[in-house]
């Protein structure tokens, strides 16, 4: 059994993509041990809080990397797996994979959880040349959640057999499908963080312009930015009993929205590859979004109702033009397509990846794709 330690900080009570992403793996004994890997995860919170940020983020740098020393000294893995996003976090861990590589010879894998360079190098501009040749010389595997990311960081420097991209996944268990009964309303979906740039006051602004449209609209998350607050409470008094508002949901009430919903709207800004995608994909929802990220890699025209960035028209243009058997076509597509992004394949081919790098296979010609 190959034992891998898997790092990755959980941020309070919230639980985002990435650390859903990970609490699933951890839940996931019984298909790692099937894939003959062992998974340990180590968490380790911020000690210190001054309430500046740069002070607190230079702190956990060396209570993290303490306490993983501390622990590695004592406990011997075949690989360690580092999940990773943007600008200082990548910084710190990529540093962080410097000395795991030097210090215990282990492999390391790294997840990078976002969806373009641009976002992984904000305000760390300095650090790309430095991060590339450290990517090369002390990460085994990096993995990229898009096919277009992968390849800007090959141009940008980073060897190439070392590249490995792995779309996400979804975890619902099928069988709630048969569980749920669905309104006669048609019933629209909003999961993430309720901030500027995930579109949700564009989506409530459409909707308060479709006065006549019937439909029910669920709000799932929590407010992380809090310049729009006062402009979505407006919205939401306007749309009335129309628009409910749950907070962050998750586990079996998550799966029991998804399945009875008949379109997610996700007109987010920018993406890496939200999990919301593929949970709508796995309950059979239609999916309204923007060509963003990754999600033009997994999902086609039949398969979405594309929307501009930041438009109220384009949202009001696909709704008004949504007809019940269009609907059914794109629930049926995306039933099928769901069938790739199973939890159990995404484990399969990341156990792979675990082997590949645990025994130093052999080198890619290029880019592989998952």
């Amino acid at each position: 059994m190959k034992k891998v330690l898997e790092i990755f900080t959980f941020q309070g009570g919230y639980m985002g993509g990435v650390a859903t992403m990970v609490d699933a793996y951890m839940k996931g004994v019984k298909e790692f041990s099937c894939n003959n890997c062992k998974l340990t995860h180590l968490n380790i919170s911020p000690t210190i809080n001054t309430g500046n940020g740069k002070i607190d983020n230079f702190a956990y740098i060396f209570t993290q990397r303490k306490a993983i020393r501390k622990y590695m000294d004592k406990n011997c893995f075949d690989v360690v797996h580092i999940h990773t996003s943007r600008e200082f976090l990548f910084l710190k861990d990529v540093l962080l994979a410097k000395m795991i590589r030097k210090r215990y010879h282990t492999p390391v894998v790294m997840t990078i959880h976002v969806g373009s360079i641009h976002t992984v190098y904000n305000r760390i501009e300095w650090f790309k040349k430095r991060s590339i040749d450290l990517l090369n010389k002390y990460v085994d595997k990096t993995i990229f959640l898009s096919k277009v990311m992968c390849q800007d960081f090959i141009q940008t420097g980073l060897n190439a057999n070392c590249a490995v991209v792995l779309y996400n996944f979804y975890n619902f268990s099928t069988t709630r499908i048969q569980e749920t009964q669905k309104s006669n309303i048609l019933q629209l979906l909003y999961v993430g963080a309720i901030h500027r740039e995930k579109g949700i006051v564009e989506l409530l602004k459409a909707l308060s312009e479709l006065p006549n449209f019937e439909y029910h609209l669920n709000v799932c998350g929590k407010f992380t930015d809090s310049s729009i607050k006062d402009e979505v409470e407006s919205l939401k008094i306007l749309l009335g009993e129309k628009v409910s508002f749950l907070g962050y949901v998750a586990g079996e009430a998550k799966a029991k929205l998804f399945f009875n919903s008949d379109i997610l709207i996700l007109p987010s800004y920018h993406e890496g590859l939200p999990l919301v995608i593929m949970e709508a994909l796995g309950a059979g929802c239609a999916i309204m979004a923007t060509p963003v990220g990754s999600i033009p890699e997994v999902l086609q025209d039949e398969n979405c109702l594309w929307v501009d960035i930041a438009s109220v028209e384009s949202i009001k243009k696909q709704l008004l033009c949504l007809t019940n058997e269009k609907l059914i076509l794109f629930k049926e597509a995306n039933k099928q397509l769901g069938e790739l992004y199973t939890f159990k394949e995404h484990i399969n081919k990341l156990s792979e990846i675990y082997q590949e790098t645990i025994s130093k296979g052999e080198e890619c010609i290029s880019v592989k794709i998952f």
